[in-house]
């Protein structure tokens, strides 16, 4: 006869906790494994940036705008749209904005300002599988859509990351 031996996401959870417990085990690492088998039940408008939230430019806004805008609301990314937040064509990085600003560069989609292409993302997927796309397009972040292609949020890499760190990881725009 063959035994069969398994064991769950809640065994693990629980060795862990007794870890902890015992002092084998830091709190906060308990807490980030905690974190990771979480990743398969959370879903992504959990930790999204809904749309109230979300700073989006206008593909042909002045250069005067966009520096306004950045430095009001500083954040890594920025989708760019064609008239409403619906009509996303892409997103700018912010680095490639700082580095033009840098070198005299204008800051203008038609004078050069490279447009990223959106990675875009149902709303109805789990962590594990926002982070398994993001593997698969090398991007870090992406444009969340609802069933009706509607932009519901925006989410990062960070975003996910700082889900599974907790308080070990600072959040960051």
């Amino acid at each position: 006869t063959q035994r069969e031996e398994t064991i769950t996401s809640g065994d693990i959870l629980a060795m862990t906790e007794a870890g902890a417990r015992a002092g084998v085990l830091a709190r906060r690492e308990q807490q980030v494994i905690a974190n990771v088998f979480e990743l398969d039940t959370r879903m992504v408008n959990s930790i999204m940036t809904p749309r109230e939230r979300v700073v989006w430019f206008v593909k042909d806004e002045s250069e005067a705008e966009l520096r306004a805008r950045i430095v009001a609301e500083p954040f890594s990314a920025y989708p760019v749209c064609d008239g409403d937040i619906d009509h996303v064509l892409g997103y700018v990085d912010a680095k490639d904005m700082f580095q033009r600003v840098l070198s005299g560069q204008p800051l203008a989609f038609d004078q050069g300002l490279p447009l990223n292409k959106a990675l875009v993302v149902p709303d109805r997927i789990s962590l594990t599988e926002v982070l398994a796309q993001f593997r698969q397009a090398h991007e870090d972040f992406a444009i969340v859509v609802n069933e009706y292609s509607l932009v519901v949020g925006v989410i990062t890499l960070n975003d996910v990351m700082s889900t599974v760190m907790g308080e070990l990881v600072p959040a960051s725009p």
